[in-house]
């Protein structure tokens, strides 16, 4: 017994002799010459210095007190360049393009055990798909070929317009201008994108898009602070912290353990995404299968259209359905 309780001290002497060590040899190594950053403290770093609130507003209130556009912050081993002004993301992420630019990794967005959108245009890196799908979008909405929809446009001007007299009769029209812009330009994307017409704004093609992209809008930050604003969209789940982006490690924890409803949460967003960009496709398909389609982008594309010739029938499919809700959310 006296043996085995011996033992403890020589561990904790040899961990924390090793722990010395360690810390000795980062000292020793020369540091890497970053934007200007908070204190720092050991093995958090960077974690207490961000201020709560909104994000945009807590880095901008680091910035002002460095007095700098950019910020370096390290957290638990994640390291962040925040850039607080148009001229710093211009000078890097413009002019310097082939050093900084590329899409950010969002865990909660991205990962196929979470929400699963890595191939959404606006996220998806610079490959393959992303250089087709430039492909697709320049080919179809440039200045030349866009004017087909110019009919279009002048009739969902119309239809707005006749709405908003009515909004003017509610109490609370404000609100109802509101919606009605939203509901207007929505239904005229779905429109270009599948040839679909909505009716109203309960149609469930709209309803189903607007809100897989609010989600994917919650799914992109990490406080319930700024989760607060959009509460809408997390109907029957209250305030989540979606810490996942910042800590991409937290994704090996699992389900079951307690803490992790943002999992579920994923799980059931990413049902609901999926949905959003599978249904009206399918619909479309069969529009042009049928000869009943009307003109629209992905209805002339899935006519074998050169840009998708050398794609399988599958590929074709899932970039095509990704083209199709991001002009529904651009």
């Amino acid at each position: 017994m006296t043996d085995s309780l011996g033992i403890y001290p020589v561990v904790f002497i040899s961990l924390t002799v090793l722990l010395l060590r360690r810390c000795w040899h980062l000292a020793r190594q020369p540091k890497a010459r970053h934007p200007p950053s908070p204190k720092s403290l050991p093995f958090v770093g960077n974690l207490f210095s961000v201020p709560p609130g909104h994000e945009h507003v807590a880095f901008a209130k680091i910035g002002e007190k460095l007095e700098s556009d950019i910020v370096y912050l390290e957290i638990l081993g994640q390291k962040i360049l925040v850039l607080n002004s148009a001229k710093a993301s211009s000078d890097l992420l413009d002019k310097r393009s082939a050093l900084y630019s590329d899409r950010p990794s969002i865990p909660m967005l991205t990962d196929p055990s979470l929400m699963n959108w890595s191939r959404a245009v606006t996220i998806t890196g610079y490959n393959d798909a992303w250089r087709s799908y430039r492909r697709i979008l320049n080919n179809w909405l440039n200045r030349r070929t866009v004017t087909r929809f110019n009919a279009l446009q002048g009739q969902q001007a119309r239809l707005l317009l006749q709405r908003l007299l009515d909004a003017t009769k509610h109490t609370q029209p404000f609100q109802d201008v509101h919606d009605e812009l939203l509901f207007t330009i929505g239904s005229l994307m779905l429109q270009v994108a599948y040839g679909y017409e909505p009716q109203s704004p309960q149609d469930r093609f709209f309803k189903e898009a607007q809100l897989a992209f609010q989600r994917a809008l919650l799914a992109g930050m990490q406080t319930s602070e700024d989760v607060l604003d959009l509460s809408d969209a997390m109907t029957n789940h209250g305030t989540q912290d979606f810490l996942v982006n910042v800590f991409p490690a937290m994704l090996r924890i699992p389900s079951w353990f307690p803490g992790t409803g943002w999992k579920r949460i994923a799980n059931e967003w990413r049902v609901q995404q999926e949905r959003s960009k599978s249904d009206p496709y399918e619909w479309v398909k069969t529009q042009v299968a049928t000869g009943s389609d009307r003109t629209s982008l992905l209805g002339l594309l899935l006519q074998d259209h050169e840009l998708l010739s050398e794609l399988d029938p599958k590929e074709r499919d899932e970039r095509l359905k990704e083209v199709g809700v991001i002009l529904f959310g651009g």
